[in-house]
């Protein structure tokens, strides 16, 4: 991790501005991202799944094969009061349970999971790393 770089900074000292140069502030340059996320994946009810499953329906609906979509498209089309519902503040915390319904799916054999263009052959989601795209089947 690198620290120490130099920033220009304009400090605001009641109605005076005061410009101060070449202040050396130790910061990580790197910060990871932090996000509030729960550690494991969202238990759903059927009313919650219903919510994601009628998104992911109607979105591969709207592709024909071979075209697919990304998981985060169902996400990001949930509503305000659909996210109300699945109990989360926004779509991005929705996405492990989205990806489990679409891994669920890809057992029955509706759709096919692609990762890099190509069909997963992984045993389990949790041997899947990175993103992945969702087609239904051919």
């Amino acid at each position: 991790m690198q620290i120490g770089r130099r920033f220009s900074v304009h400090v605001q000292i009641l109605p005076l501005w005061v410009s101060v140069r070449h202040v050396k502030i130790l910061v990580p340059i790197h910060t990871p991202r932090r996000r509030n996320r729960p550690a494991s994946p969202m238990a759903l009810d059927d009313a919650q799944r219903e919510v994601i499953l009628r998104h992911a329906d109607r979105l591969l609906s709207t592709r024909a094969w071979p075209k697919t979509i990304c998981p985060s498209e169902i996400a990001r089309a949930l509503s305000r009061q659909e996210l109300e519902t699945l109990n989360t503040p926004e779509w991005k915390d929705t996405m492990d349970a989205i990806r489990e319904i679409v891994w669920e799916k890809r057992i029955a054999g509706e759709v096919e999971v692609m990762q890099k263009g190509e069909i997963v052959e992984a045993e389990s989601l949790e041997h899947i790393k990175g993103p992945i795209r969702v087609r239904n089947m051919k």
